[in-house]
């Protein structure tokens, strides 16, 4: 079964194993070159020192604690979700989760991983109104969660 692609005029068109291969390969081939241009343009001698000075169980912690935090996060959209109908299971929304924080850290706005989240959740089911709501609201609990804790402290 072929799998169907919206072009720019909302038609609807398949995509055949080749397309899709060859965009794959696309990128890969884009990704690769810009890890290459980033891993050329740094300054290496700084960034060992800098790593020299580091502990790592504290790295290993604070990576421990960003994830659960991002996965506490994910489980709240999945409950605010869930009202307006989106059922998937709690690993597609922390993986989209964490597809906007990549977006929110490499795009120049704070906007660009809520854009993302909300179209790949509404994916191709015509509910990306739905989609983005959800996002909003997720937002705006965690908006409202810390001034409660700003509050407090």
């Amino acid at each position: 079964m072929l799998a169907t692609e919206v072009n720019r005029t909302g038609s609807h068109r398949a995509s055949t194993p080749a397309s899709r291969r060859l965009k794959t390969v696309a990128r890969l081939v884009i990704s690769v070159t810009a890890l290459a241009w980033f891993i050329s343009q740094a300054d290496w001698r700084s960034l060992v020192a800098a790593l020299t000075n580091v502990r790592g169980w504290l790295c290993v912690a604070a990576v421990a604690v960003y994830c659960s935090a991002q996965i506490i996060s994910s489980y709240r959209w999945k409950l605010l979700a869930q009202p307006l109908g989106f059922r998937e299971p709690i690993r597609k929304f922390v993986a989209l989760y964490f597809v906007g924080m990549f977006f929110n850290l490499f795009l120049p706005t704070s906007m660009g991983g809520d854009l993302a989240r909300a179209w790949y959740l509404g994916g191709g089911s015509g509910r990306r109104w739905s989609a983005a709501f959800s996002v909003v609201s997720e937002r705006f609990a965690g908006f409202v969660a810390l001034l409660f804790i700003a509050t407090l402290a």
